[in-house]
């Protein structure tokens, strides 16, 4: 190919490039001081000299852990703009749903876990706090710490001179390492991986969304087919019953056993679409529908729930989760949450209650349920 751009150095070489130099500085001057400080011990100890060069890599090691709380960076969470709830569509044939008004309801969006970062903040403020109260007794906690160090060296009588190079040097070079560490390394690294994690759950939302448009685009269209010659409306049903056309089409759902993975779905999803569109033409109750232990009825009271959603439809949809095994059925009901939740029509209660539901399908769920439990989880905050 002519006219190539030039060359840039690799994401991964620029990424490590300040840590890189940071970490080849202070291994340089920790190798340096360790071997001065095995030099040093041997002149006492001969051979002996274990006990001092694990000091100085305790005392690297608190210094680099102290470093790393202090370069905790600072996670700053607020909450989106709710964006403008759609108006349900009109279901032909059938009333048309209420308004359900400008939405009020704050962004539903995945936070990320600051435990670590609080605790980093507690813990330097105490440090902080208790360095400038005792900061008189500094030296001395210095000296005995130096005296222990110089003690297990050569024995009751301290080399304290050398116990305090140690502390400062190992303490001061292992606190700079990990607070820059930190902020040239990890800082990033939680950070791209917070941003990670928030592009998936985005991805699984704005797929969610698509398959529910899809879906209530087929209900629309089997809406459609079913409409009464010359407009006629149609026949309700009595009040509490579900006819017997509805409970043919939800035996049939039940009854797919295609073997091929895709046109089995688009079956079903056919048959979920003609059964929604059956509830809401011939006016079946829902309340009824939520009842039942037939899954495919409680199917049927999904897909209507989430085409035309009404404010009850929310408390019927939790109730019946309990008896949903089927993937697909679990698939249908999440559209349908997702439907209530735009159109605001789920309390806090209610939140907490779906919650408890996804984690209960999610124990079964395959790679597609688990992306729309994603999703969903994301809109509930």
């Amino acid at each position: 190919m002519n006219g190539d751009a030039p060359a840039s150095p690799p994401p991964s070489s620029v990424e490590f490039a300040d840590l890189t130099r940071v970490t080849v500085f202070f291994g340089l001057a920790v190798a340096t001081g360790m071997l001065f400080t095995v030099w040093y011990a041997a002149t006492f100890n001969g051979m002996k000299f274990g006990g001092v060069v694990m000091w100085a890599l305790a005392l690297f090691a608190s210094g680099a852990g102290v470093g790393f709380l202090f370069g905790i960076p600072k996670v700053l969470q607020g909450d989106r703009p709710a964006a403008p709830s759609p108006a349900p569509p009109p279901a032909p044939g059938g009333p048309a749903p209420a308004d359900s008004g400008p939405m009020t309801s704050l962004a539903y969006h995945q936070r990320v876990n600051t435990n670590l970062e609080e605790i980093s903040d507690w813990l330097t403020k105490i440090i902080v706090g208790v360095s400038l109260i005792q900061l008189k007794s500094v030296p001395d906690y210095v000296r005995r710490l130096a005296d222990l160090i110089g003690a297990s060296l050569v024995g009751p009588q301290p080399d304290r001179g050398f116990g305090v190079s140690l502390v400062l040097f190992y303490t001061t070079a292992g606190f700079l390492y990990g607070y820059l560490s930190t902020r040239l390394y990890i800082q990033g690294a939680l950070a791209r991986a917070e941003r990670g994690i928030e592009q998936e759950s985005l991805r699984a939302e704005q797929e969610l969304r698509s398959q529910s448009g899809k879906a209530v685009r087929q209900v629309e269209e089997a809406l459609q087919r079913q409409v009464p010659p010359q407009g006629a409306p149609a026949p309700a049903a009595a009040p509490g019953v579900v006819d017997d056309a509805l409970r043919r089409m939800a035996d049939e759902y039940l009854n797919v056993h295609i073997e091929d993975w895709g046109p089995r779905v688009r079956r079903k999803d056919e048959l979920a679409a003609e059964m929604g569109a059956h509830v809401i033409n011939h006016q079946i109750s829902r309340a009824t529908l939520a009842e039942e232990t037939n899954e495919g009825l409680l199917l049927a009271l999904a897909t209507a729930a989430h085409t035309a959603p009404e404010r009850e439809d929310t408390d019927r949809l939790i109730n019946a989760a309990r008896r949903v095994s089927r993937l697909h059925v679990q698939y249908r009901f999440i559209l349908a949450f997702t439907r209530l939740l735009d159109h605001g029509y789920v309390t806090p209660g209610q939140r907490s209650a779906i919650r408890n539901i996804l984690n209960t399908f999610e124990t079964r769920a395959d790679d597609s349920l688990r992306q729309a439990i994603a999703g969903l989880r994301r809109q509930l905050g």
